[in-house]
């Protein structure tokens, strides 16, 4: 029986037991660790991707396979372009990017890389001076500003073939990564832009992520999944998607 390895920080989360339970269903052994270990597969939630296949080639380079399903990347990383591109598909969107002419010294900001997921590559400042200060010693050239935001709740739609899952994410700001528990969907006009966005890209696997601010729904980023070959009518499950990549291991 071949062995999937689950690498986590932490292995008492929900979703590693979840992870260990389709293994198990895919027909392989689950095994949970917090390094790098002998294994036929493994399925990774140690640290964000960077957007490629990169990562998966060189996790590959270990000598095994490997999966990372909570690794996603996002149409564009650049607020400005992701919400430009949402503005053409026809769908409202806060411009969370927009940086005043003449901003306020009150006030928190975020200052985010092109790279930056999951609170990598992200810093809160909470004053202009902050900001101006974190700006100096930045060295990565691509970078946003935007004003933190005080905002009700956070939602994700995941998107698995044709089915939908709806995630309330816990945390309260933009800048750090958050747990998430599972909810119906927040509102009728959240499935009609989750459902318009994904039929303008087609997704196999992806996600939606949405903000409620001053009562209103809004999508802030939108992630498809990189890395693995997957066909849109065996997406039943995230078993089905273990078991087409155990077949590839097989051969």
């Amino acid at each position: 029986m071949k062995t999937a390895l689950i690498i986590t920080t932490n292995p008492e989360l929900d979703s590693v037991k979840f992870l260990c339970a389709a293994s198990q269903k895919a027909g392989m052994r689950a095994k949970v660790s917090t390094e790098v270990e002998k294994a036929d597969f493994f399925i990774h939630r140690l640290y964000g991707m960077n957007y490629d296949d990169s990562d998966l080639d060189f996790l590959d380079q270990l000598g095994s396979p490997c999966l990372n399903p909570v690794g996603a990347q996002r149409i564009c990383r650049d607020k400005w372009l992701q919400q430009n591109w949402l503005l053409k598909a026809g769908v409202e969107v806060l411009e969370t990017f927009r940086y005043p002419d003449i901003p306020s010294r009150d006030g928190a900001w975020m200052l985010k890389t092109i790279r930056g997921m999951q609170g990598r590559g992200v810093k809160r400042c909470d004053s202009l001076n902050d900001l101006n200060e974190a700006l100096s010693n930045i060295y990565d050239g691509s970078y946003i500003i935007q004003k933190a935001l005080d905002y009700q709740n956070e939602y994700r739609c995941v998107f698995l073939g044709k089915r939908r899952f709806w995630f309330r994410k816990e945390g309260g700001n933009l800048y750090m990564g958050a747990s998430a528990q599972e909810v119906k969907a927040p509102s009728k006009a959240c499935e009609v832009m989750a459902d318009t966005i994904a039929d303008k890209l087609n997704l196999c696997f992806g996600a939606v992520d949405f903000l409620e601010f001053e009562d209103k729904f809004y999508p802030i980023d939108v992630n498809c999944y990189p890395g693995v070959k997957l066909v849109k009518d065996k997406m039943d499950s995230v078993v089905e998607m273990f078991k087409e990549r155990l077949s590839e291991i097989v051969g």
